[in-house]
């Protein structure tokens, strides 16, 4: 499941303001976010000419939607009990088995990185940051696939959880910073997500 991200999900209202699931404004890290999330979810009203934003206590039931709408986006992506049988589903579960594997081997992570991945030749420096997001994506995949090496494994999650930070904090996707086109800050990198 790829919620392991440290964004809100925001719909907007007919009035012009949004409405987002967020996380309390103390929580520093992605783990404390994804406490948060599954623990004591937030939601924000984001008025429309960039007020600040209000924090209440989410409802049971905007938790319990969020829970469902987490499920379905991990379910859309890896089943939790994919039939084996079917020669589709193994191909991709062996294939994506392999991607993540890959990953997992040339994934740096020292203490001291300045990237995740090397980068692709043909990686513009916007596009880059939708490349190593989508590499998070696919090692998460890894780790929900049953057949994968990195399958439950806390060592891989845990890295995917210091990969989301290091690319808010080392690499600025939060909102402060952005280079090169504007497909890969608005669509291409949060879509992985």
């Amino acid at each position: 499941m790829l919620v392991l991200s440290t964004g809100a999900v925001t719909a907007h209202a007919a009035d012009d303001s949004a409405s987002a699931v967020a996380t309390p404004s103390s929580a520093t890290s992605s783990s404390e976010i994804l406490k948060a999330v599954n623990d004591e979810p937030v939601a924000t009203e984001v008025p429309a000419q960039g007020a600040k934003p209000v924090e209440k206590a989410a409802t049971a039931t905007s938790r319990a939607e969020y829970v469902t709408m987490r499920a379905r986006w991990r379910d859309r992506l890896i089943a939790t009990k994919p039939d084996m049988s079917d020669p589709n589903v193994k191909a991709y579960l062996t294939d994506l088995a392999a991607q993540s594997q890959t990953l997992w081997a040339t994934m740096d992570r020292s203490a001291n990185r300045s990237r995740l991945w090397p980068k692709k030749s043909s990686d513009t420096t916007s596009a880059d940051y939708t490349s190593m997001f989508t590499n998070i994506k696919m090692l998460t995949l890894g780790y929900y696939n049953p057949v994968s090496q990195q399958h439950q494994n806390p060592e891989v999650y845990q890295a995917i959880i210091d990969a989301i930070d290091f690319m808010e904090t080392a690499k600025k996707y939060n909102g402060s910073y952005s280079t090169g086109n504007w497909w890969d800050w608005q669509i291409g990198s949060a879509q992985q997500l």
